[in-house]
């Protein structure tokens, strides 16, 4: 099996000066381990320092996506998870990315190499003004 997490953003996000938005929190499951708690987290693209600068806005709706596990896995020796990430469903979608594996033990954040081209959250954005944040889990399950 494989668990499909998706968060829908409203596409009026895209017009302001948020510096970021944060995916309500969710639990994933590895066979043998106990479910943890993680959050997707989509930053603009643009990085500056100048006022309002590095806000969705600025970046024109393009954007970078990470994946963060918000609590402590000290005591396990790797939570390694493997996944894919995907914008905007149907025909507005972009392809996944990935599959990739990260070891939330090693370092509780992941984000796609800078060398990756940066989403087009704008573009995901559907009749609904929203877009669609997915990400594919092989192997895993959600637990509500």
């Amino acid at each position: 099996g494989a668990c499909l997490v998706e968060w829908l953003v409203k596409g009026q996000r895209l017009k302001g000066m948020d510096k970021q938005a944060v995916s309500p929190v969710f639990k994933i499951a590895l066979p043998g381990h106990a479910a943890a708690l993680f959050k997707i987290i989509i930053t603009p693209a643009a990085r500056s320092d100048s006022r309002g600068a590095g806000s969705f806005k600025q970046a024109k709706g393009k954007g970078r996506i990470s994946l963060k596990c918000t609590e402590e896995l000290g005591e396990k020796s790797e939570f390694a998870v493997t996944f894919s990430i995907g914008v905007g469903e149907g025909a507005s979608a972009e392809p996944l990315r990935g599959p990739v594996v990260h070891d939330f033990v090693q370092k509780s954040c992941f984000e796609l190499s800078p060398q990756e081209p940066s989403w087009n959250f704008t573009g995901a954005v559907d009749s609904r003004e929203v877009f669609a944040v997915r990400l594919l889990l092989p192997g895993a399950t959600s637990e509500e």
